[in-house]
């Protein structure tokens, strides 16, 4: 009884060590596995670049948050007691957040200067293995993922913000992602 009564005053009290409490972020330096260390610091990086000038774009972001982390989640459980397919699955996933990082990279290069040919050709490498990735999730979860995943993907960019957010329905974010405002419709569009 007494040992119940400290662990109920005490953990309510207690600050979790390793996560900053605003973002959510833990400290991946204190985790161990290698997969969840990467992971961990690619969530890290995500929320030091939302507001710089090196940022991902929003619908970018937004495929990786709302889609590809959560369809990844799914598929682990799926196959939980598969050690290769759930081995292939990290070395995907951990294959897309690289290809990210390099699409994120080579934008800033390519807007800052220099070497235009080289980043677009390193900039295109990258996109084309993280689509084919994001597909191949997609294509395990059926039909209806890789139907939402080409809907997402056919939105125009103005839809998504920097925080990978996504504008209502037929709506798109103004200039400065302060509020939104109708999709301008299509030329020859039937109403």
């Amino acid at each position: 009884m007494a040992k119940l009564v400290y662990f109920v005053s005490i953990l309510p009290g207690r600050k979790q060590t390793g996560a900053n409490a605003d973002t959510g972020a833990v400290d991946a330096s204190l985790i161990t596995d290698p997969f969840e260390r990467a992971v961990a610091e690619f969530q890290t990086h995500i929320e030091k670049s939302k507001n710089d000038s090196t940022a991902f774009l929003g619908k970018e972001l937004y495929i990786y948050l709302h889609l590809v982390r959560s369809w990844f989640k799914y598929l682990s459980f799926k196959h939980q007691n598969d050690r290769e397919t759930i081995r292939n699955m990290k070395e995907n996933y951990i294959e897309y957040l690289l290809c990210m990082k390099e699409m994120q990279t080579t934008r800033f290069m390519f807007v800052k200067g220099g070497g235009a040919e080289e980043y677009r050709e390193r900039y295109a490498a990258a996109k084309k293995i993280k689509e084919e990735i994001e597909s191949a999730f997609a294509d395990a979860l059926g039909n209806e993922a890789a139907v939402e995943l080409e809907c997402v993907r056919a939105l125009p960019g103005r839809c998504f913000n920097r925080h990978g957010d996504k504008a209502p329905d037929g709506y798109q974010f103004d200039k400065y992602e302060t509020g939104v405002e109708k999709l301008p419709e299509a030329e020859g569009a039937l109403s």
